[in-house]
């Protein structure tokens, strides 16, 4: 250090510096020697002399350290910052051992360094000075990583290496588990783990200072802290830290981070210590003096009062149940357990068992804890007046009840028990309140405590406590809004209930309540910072719309669809952190409910995570009680339309026909929202991108309500002259002319329901093509073989289309053509050859008695007729009836301006704005140059990969060859993202070049991206597998699968049956329990009766990559013939071993297998889903 430091510090504090070096040291020691002879001489006045004759100035650390830091500071500047970083690493290793007033001073102090040389400009130290620290003791290390003034100047210094070091180094640092290891001997206060508070105390300092540069720790401490818990004294008064944090920049930032983060803690009380009703049953419960459990519980919440003591009042409770002291055994001391009065025990034992017993506290499944705290206190007492006992025992146990209720209130919010007549009604005045609390807790205001605390010796006890009030605005809004969430489940819960209740006899008036009460709960989803575009699309159309049940349950499994990928953004996010706190931390430091699961089969990790992941998903209020009411209300509904018609719910008095057409641009996103029924899917998700001035060729969109009277809307004199008018929008934005021979508009006539068909519906491309717009286009363009290309485009669509031409009729001569040239299928024709083509498509028209008329506008009403037409078509019915999809939405039909993808320097494009594996942001898909996008979706050219790395076709990806076109595409995803909220998105895009050689890339359509994380499979049409559907549920993950179904809980036996059949194993369950995380390994899908996407069984699946299909509320799994368990859906029985298949993508379940499917890597089967 004094080598390092030597050129850098003046001569006088170099000099003070060497005094605690190595000579120093030396002399130091030779006195230890010499004062030990002296001792043993007894020689003790020389001893004296010699203690007064040394310096003693470099035996005080904390002067040193002082010294130090303060001269290696003054001294830094840009030239001798690196040295004097190395001497602070030098010096780490004796930082360990100093005094704790002196290491307090290391930790600020490192802090100003690292600020000094941040201001030098020598960020690059700065990392330097990073790893030296990450590379010293341990302890030092943590310490001197969460210093908040570390953090600070890291985040203001504007370098991102130095922040995502910083970082990384930061996500190492595991918050322990409270570890509770014994009691003191003292006070029998609990024996934590010092570092369990100590570090959750300096993550929140550090983190108060971010403005989300610091999320990717955030992150890591909430999973950390999901899988330790967290146990805080009273007496810690942890309400500072909480208010601190609130009133600091992270608050302002990933709502949904902080407040699953802050959730966590149990502190949301006011009253510090044991007070009120907590502190008088407490004090009367020991009031008998004969029970030492009891004194010992009085003594804890009186003065050791903590949330640990939920853990000890639980460990009574199920001690008196069972009779049985071992559940005692390290919740108390053992000088406590000793004296145990087993007679005692008993009494209690002959009044609770039958008490929990009779009030289904307790059953074959065991002990429910959670019924005692929703047990009413009037229900306690009558029923302990009926059993046998003293009248003592009886008041101890509902004491004991009720201080267990208490105790949970004020921790953790349980206890509470909503009783309302109407809980779809009394919801929006508890919503309201958190409304205005979250508004509170985000204000910029600074709030400032106000406490009343006073420090006491217990009198009893002899022992120090605190007792008091603590209030901050902030703080109090933050505990307010947890509670009047507690309130709101039970709400929702008693909706489920009531919904139950009314079932398939409920009237139109009731089914509006119950729809309409969806967008209190998606208000509050907002609150928790999980906003959802399409959700709130939905409560739009809810609102604005007469709707059909059939309908309804549609729009519902969409919201199902969002909520798989709301958990799978959880799991996404907090997956790793997990598992890196589990691997880190000791078997012996978990916590009770993890501790038990390693079965020796190497399960412990996942079994572990999966608990974690569900705790977490199920503390947020409201998500998987809306996962089961949406369940509730689809399963009732379609009950409903068995025994009764598809009946209207009248939901809007204004509802009513929209415009005949309606142009891409002209609607506020408002209007959008309320009209996308009548719009459909892909015109109203253009009007949004078109809305954020988003490259969108101009269109109109004629409403999906004609679908019923198509025929004789179209027919009708009056339609042309409408047609017209909206053809005439686009030539104005266009600067071209349908018809026209010199500058000729062509058109993409597309379907679009609002409920995606992908594949199914119809569309044309290069509408008003004929001999003389041909011309005029080969003319402007001045390109014959795009002119023939295009019109070769156009007849297939039309003729088959609008014809109804088999395909194979042009396949066949196209194939003709390119063996008469001497071509194959990858190389290009000429345009002579391409000519030649079109005459015999025109030729075989004809022969075959059909017509292509020359009249584009002809042409067009014709396109429009039939892509209405297609809402009927056999396939379409046939794919509706399988995936039970409303006949009454019909389809719009979206006319645009034709982007000529096909051109020489143009192409198309179908990618996801997101990695379909790992979901991050990056566009991955296919591009085809001279392409469009049918192109691309039906094989008629190789596809080239987008990104570098991604799965797919061989060969160079866009990435490589033309960086500057990738860039757009990245550029274009990001941005249509932005403009669906944040909704991953499937886009098709053209790009061209213009004459100026500038090129434009163009949205011919969005869609939401579905969820997939592995390869996507469906069955080939020839299985006709339609024709075989028992069953919908949700589908959570995966595609299509055929195997044998099980319904085994044995490896052993799922094993040998995979082995017999040789075939994938479908196991059946009613719900996805704990236990069959043991059978995950051997399974490859899984079906449930109950559960949707928060459901165990769907955490299973994401975890295990499993196909999954959840939520068959018509599957009923029991005993058989024989008495092997069978599930039976609807005429259907299954059993061990049968056939059968399913699809995680659509929720379908059905007999039989089929082995032939189509599969493609995500980004491929994204072509195939995007173009209609």
């Amino acid at each position: 250090m004094l080598d390092l430091t030597k050129a850098a510090l003046s001569r006088s504090d170099h000099d003070l510096l060497s005094r605690f070096g190595e000579e120093q040291k030396a002399k130091l020691q030779q006195d230890i020697v010499d004062c030990g002879m002296l001792i043993d001489q007894g020689d003790y006045a020389a001893i004296f002399e010699r203690i007064r004759d040394r310096d003693a100035w470099h035996l005080d650390d904390v002067q040193f350290v002082e010294d130090f830091f303060d001269r290696i500071v003054r001294a830094a500047t840009r030239e001798s910052a690196d040295d004097l970083a190395r001497a602070v690493f030098d010096m780490l290793p004796f930082f360990g051992s100093v005094s704790p007033r002196a290491y307090e001073l290391v930790t600020e102090k490192t802090s100003v360094l690292m600020n000094r040389v941040i201001a030098l400009g020598r960020a690059d130290i700065a990392e330097t000075l990073l790893q030296s620290i990450a590379e010293g003791p341990q302890a030092v290390r943590d310490d001197l990583l969460l210093n908040p003034g570390t953090a600070q100047s890291i985040i203001a210094s504007g370098s991102n290496n130095l922040l995502s070091r910083y970082v990384s180094l930061v996500k190492k640092i595991i918050i322990p588990a409270p570890n509770v290891s014994g009691f003191s001997r003292e006070s029998w206060a609990e024996i934590l783990n010092p570092l369990h508070g100590a570090r959750i105390s300096k993550f929140l300092a550090i983190l108060g200072h971010s403005r989300g540069e610091l999320r990717e720790i955030l992150v890591q401490v909430v999973g950390n802290l999901y899988v330790t818990g967290v146990l805080i004294p009273d007496d810690k008064l942890f309400q500072r830290d909480i208010s601190a944090y609130l009133n600091s920049p992270a608050r302002e930032n990933d709502f949904l981070l902080n407040y699953l983060l802050l959730k966590k803690f149990p502190v949301y009380f006011n009253e510090v210590g044991a007070t009120g009703r907590i502190r008088d049953d407490t004090t009367e419960i020991d009031s008998w003096g004969n029970d030492p459990i009891l004194y010992f519980l009085r003594k804890q919440v009186h003065v050791n009062a903590s949330n640990y003591n939920i853990q000890l009042i639980e460990k009574i409770i199920t001690t008196w149940t069972f009779n049985s002291p071992e559940f005692l055994e390290g919740a108390v001391p053992e000088d406590v357990l000793t004296d145990v009065n087993g007679e005692l025990l008993g009494q209690y034992a002959a009044v609770a068992k039958p008490l929990f017993t009779s009030l289904g506290i307790l059953d074959n499944e065991g002990l429910h804890l959670d019924h005692i705290l929703d047990a009413q206190e009037d229900a306690l007492r009558r029923e302990a007046a009926r059993m046998s006992g003293t009248e003592e025992v009886k008041a101890k146990v509902l004491l004991l009840c009720r201080i267990y209720q208490e105790v949970s209130k004020k921790y953790s919010f349980g206890g509470h028990d909503e009783q309302a007549d109407d809980p779809f009604s009394t919801f929006a005045g508890h919503l309201e309140t958190v409304k205005r609390m979250k508004s509170t807790i985000l204000s910029s205001e600074k709030t400032d405590p106000e406490e009343s605390l006073y420090f006491k010796r217990h009198i009893a006890f002899g022992i120090p406590s605190v007792l008091g009030s603590y209030h901050e605005r902030k703080f109090d809004a933050l505990g307010e809004a947890f509670r009047q969430e507690t309130y709101i489940r039970t709400l929702m819960e008693n909706m489920i209930t009531t919904i139950s209740r009314t079932g398939e006899r409920s009237s139109g008036a009731a089914c509006k309540k119950w729809v309409q009460s969806l967008g209190m709960v998606n208000d509050l989803f907002s609150l928790h910072g999980l906003d959802n575009f399409q959700a709130d699309e939905l409560i739009a159309v809810f609102r604005a719309n007469n709707l059909h049940c059939s309908q309804i349950i549609d729009l519902l499994r969409i919201w199902q669809g969002e909520m798989t990928w709301m958990v799978e953004s959880l799991h996404g996010m907090f997956h790793h952190p997990i598992v890196d706190v589990l691997q880190a931390l000791p078997a012996q430091d978990l916590p009770d409910r993890l501790k038990n699961l390693d079965d020796g089969e190497g399960n412990f990790i996942n079994k572990a995570a999966d608990i974690v992941m569900r705790d977490m998903v199920s503390s947020i209020a409201g998500l998987t009680e809306l996962d089961r009411l949406l369940d509730r209300l689809i399963t009732t509904l379609t009950d409903g339309m068995q025994v009764a018609s598809d009946e209207q719910i009248m939901f809007s008095e204004g509802a009513g026909k929209a415009r005949e057409y309606v142009t891409l641009d002209e609607l506020h996103d408002d209007d959008v929202s309320r009209l996308a029924p009548l719009l459909g899917g892909k015109a109203k998700n253009l009007m949004y991108l078109s809305n954020r001035n988003l490259p969108v060729p101009p269109g109109v969109v004629f409403t999906a309500d004609h679908t019923p009277g198509y025929r004789e809307y179209t027919a009708a004199d009056r339609f042309l002259p409408v047609l017209k008018k909206a053809i005439g929008t686009i030539e104005k934005r266009s600067g071209t002319r349908f018809g026209n021979k010199e500058n000729p508009l062509f058109l993409s006539v597309r379907s679009g329901s609002y409920i995606s068909m992908p594949g199914i519906l119809s569309s044309i491309l290069y509408c008003g093509m004929n001999r003389e717009t041909l011309a005029g286009f080969i003319s402007t363009k001045n390109d014959p073989w795009l002119g023939w290309d295009s019109y070769r485009r156009f007849i297939e669509h039309y003729a088959t289309v609008v014809l109804d031409l088999d395909i194979t009729v042009f396949e066949a001569i196209a194939a003709q053509v390119r063996k008469g040239s001497g071509k194959g299928d990858g190389d290009a024709l000429s345009a002579q050859e391409l000519e030649n083509m079109v005459s015999q498509y025109l030729q075989e028209v004809s022969r075959l008695g059909a017509d292509i008329p020359d009249d584009p506008y002809e042409q067009l009403r014709q396109s429009v007729t039939a892509i209405y037409r297609s809402w009927y078509s056999d396939r379409a019915r046939q794919f509706r009836a399988a995936m039970g999809v409303s006949e009454h939405w019909g389809t719009a039909v979206t006319i645009m301006q034709m982007v000529s993808g096909n051109a020489q320097g143009s192409g198309a494009s179908v990618f996801f704005t997101r990695d379909p594996f790992s979901h991050q942001k990056g566009v991955t898909g296919d591009t085809g140059e001279t392409a469009t996008g049918d192109d691309l979706v039906y094989g008629r050219l190789t596809h080239r990969r987008l990104r570098r790395g991604q799965a797919g076709s061989p060969g160079k990806s866009l990435e490589e060859i033309d960086p500057v076109l990738f860039r757009m595409h990245e550029e274009l995803g990001e941005e249509v993202e932005k403009a669906m909220r944040g909704l991953s998105q499937e886009v098709e895009a053209t790009y061209t070049t213009g004459p100026d050689g500038k090129r434009v890339i163009s949205v011919l359509q969005t869609r939401r991206m579905e969820f997939h994380r592995e390869f996507t499979k469906k069955f080939h049409d020839v299985c006709r597998m339609e024709e075989n559907v028992i069953t919908r549920g949700v589908g959570v993950h995966g595609g299509v699968l055929s195997g044998v179904a099980t319904l085994s809980s044995r490896p052993e036996q799922i094993k040998t049956l995979r082995k017999e059949n040789n075939l994938p194993v479908i196991l059946l369950r009613t719900t996805a329990s704990t236990d069959d995380v043991s059978l995950m390994p051997y399974i490859d899908g899984i079906v449930t009766a109950a559960g949707g996407p928060t459901s165990h069984a769907s955490l299973l699946a994401q975890k295990f990559d499993l196909t999954a299909v959840v939520g068959c509320s018509n599957m009923h799994i029991g005993p058989g013939t024989g008495g092997q368990l069978s599930a039976r859906i609807g005429d259907e029985t299954i059993t061990e071993g049968m056939l059968i298949s399913i699809d995680g993508t659509t929720g379908l379940v059905y007999t039989g297998t089929c082995f032939l499917t189509v599969e493609k890597p995500p980004e491929e089967q994204a072509s195939r889903r995007s173009v209609e």
